[in-house]
């Protein structure tokens, strides 16, 4: 493994008026809290080893959050017809939907029995060896697997998350959904009308009879919620199944004897898309490290230290091994034009990035997406490459070359305003720069702020 300490330099142009929240968006950038690089790319790559096997589980309610702010989640329940009036007959609409439309990876012949070749590849664990990543996906990537089920595509905790931010769109209580997990498999709780039910891949199934007696006899090693989440060793008994309490109070004081913990609680009780929207990216919380988190593990550009997504595709395992099969530059920009397509996975593409190894694995991406491809691969390879987004297209610029990624053809110079550059440049001397903030321009109506950040790093390639 050879390490390489890196000088990282992210320089964001931030329009007011460019998303949704757009005024909010300047502000929350220019007061990101300060949370470790590693936690960062922990949630924004998703790998089982370091947001669910993890002693501090920290990172698994920014990954539900996420998940209920992604469009695919709201679309499904719209599309649904549920009836608020008749809860049991929801239910019974969600259950037959899920069995019809989602799909287990490894229930699909092209991955069945063999977890280490699914799509995301293996990774070094702290003993040396190599784990499947077991990556944890969000619902445009469930979406984008069904290139290869025709469904909705996940493994186990994927899927019952995906199915818990269903329930909450239908109107079930936060504290009443909960995914709890044991050594190898994970599962959704829902406390909904007054009946528990359990998720189990593609299944809802109400706990009674047979499915209860299973349930009170297992051991659990963890659970998360969208606001809260744990590593220890509980039960599910009859008082927890029984009670008339929430599911998590009900954990809590039955295996610990106290109400849970304090938690992070960004949503209400009901929610609709543009609650979890304002709550992650209003003003209000634009220093909640939760919120914060969720907007990496979103994948959106609308945060301090984009520059982090480059790092986060420099250590994905499929891009690293894309990278060690291709050998010069030209043979990296040849591979891209022949087995990439145009388009993201994401249907807010101009806000969100795809990482490196999602573009290979779907073999598709907007202009963006493939510049960061390109980026990595060649970042891998030893070059110093940088990526110019501007109103007009994407650039890749290493080694005096510099290709628009609109067709891949050489150009000299870039068009249109540019809105994002990143680079990580090798270090050339141990020192840590601040944060240098400063209005650029007044133009009718909005103020384009220049955000550059400087950070010394050590980063570890393998």
């Amino acid at each position: 493994m050879k390490h390489t300490s890196i000088l990282t330099i992210g320089i964001v142009f931030l329009l007011l008026g460019c998303i949704a929240q757009e005024g909010e968006e300047i502000k929350e950038a220019l007061i990101e809290p300060d949370i470790p690089e590693g936690d960062i790319l922990a949630v924004i790559n998703k790998w089982n080893h370091e947001i669910v096997e993890s002693s501090d589980p920290r990172f698994l309610p920014s990954w539900m959050l996420a998940s209920l702010m992604d469009p695919v989640v709201s679309d499904i329940v719209e599309n649904l017809h549920t009836d608020p009036e008749n809860l049991e007959k929801s239910v019974e609409i969600l259950r037959l939907w899920t069995q019809e439309n989602e799909a287990h990876t490894q229930g699909l012949p092209v991955f069945a029995y063999t977890p280490g070749n699914d799509p995301w590849g293996t990774v070094p664990n702290p003993w040396g060896y190599k784990i499947p990543t077991y990556k944890k996906l969000l619902p445009s990537e469930m979406k984008a697997m069904s290139i290869f089920s025709g469904k909705i595509t996940g493994k186990c905790m994927t899927l019952a998350n995906l199915n818990a931010c269903l329930f909450r769109f239908m109107g079930a209580d936060p504290d009443n959904v909960v995914v709890v997990r044991t050594k190898t498999h994970g599962v959704g709780l829902v406390k909904f009308g007054g009946r528990v039910y359990l998720i189990n891949n593609n299944s809802i199934i109400e706990i009674n009879g047979s499915i209860r007696e299973e349930i009170v006899s297992r051991t659990f090693s963890g659970l998360w919620t969208e606001s809260f989440s744990v590593s220890k060793e509980f039960i599910l008994n009859e008082d927890v199944l029984d009670s008339q309490d929430t599911l998590l109070d009900a954990i809590w004081r039955v295996n610990w004897g106290t109400d849970p913990p304090p938690r992070t609680v960004l949503l209400p009780g009901k929610i609709q898309r543009t609650d979890v929207l304002s709550a992650v990216f209003g003003e209000f919380n634009a220093a909640n490290r939760l919120a914060v988190l969720t907007k990496y593990a979103y994948q959106s550009l609308h945060v301090g230290k984009p520059e982090l997504y480059l790092k986060a595709s420099v250590r994905s395992p499929r891009a690293i091994e894309l990278a060690e099969r291709l050998g010069s530059a030209d043979e990296i920009i040849e591979w891209i034009k022949k087995n990439v397509g145009t388009g993201s996975i994401f249907e807010e593409y101009q806000e969100r990035v795809m990482l490196a190894d999602q573009v290979i694995v779907f073999k598709t991406g907007g202009l963006k997406d493939q510049a960061v491809l390109a980026f990595t691969l060649l970042k891998l390879k030893g070059y110093d490459p940088v990526v110019t987004v501007t109103t007009d297209t994407v650039y890749v610029e290493f080694d005096g070359r510099m290709y628009d990624v609109k067709d891949w053809n050489v150009v000299d110079s870039v068009t249109g305003t540019v809105e994002l550059v990143l680079h990580l440049k090798p270090k050339e001397k141990s020192f840590l720069l601040g944060t240098v903030m400063c209005a650029f321009q007044e133009i009718p109506g909005k103020f384009v702020w220049i955000y550059v950040t400087y950070n010394y790093v050590t980063y570890n390639y393998s």
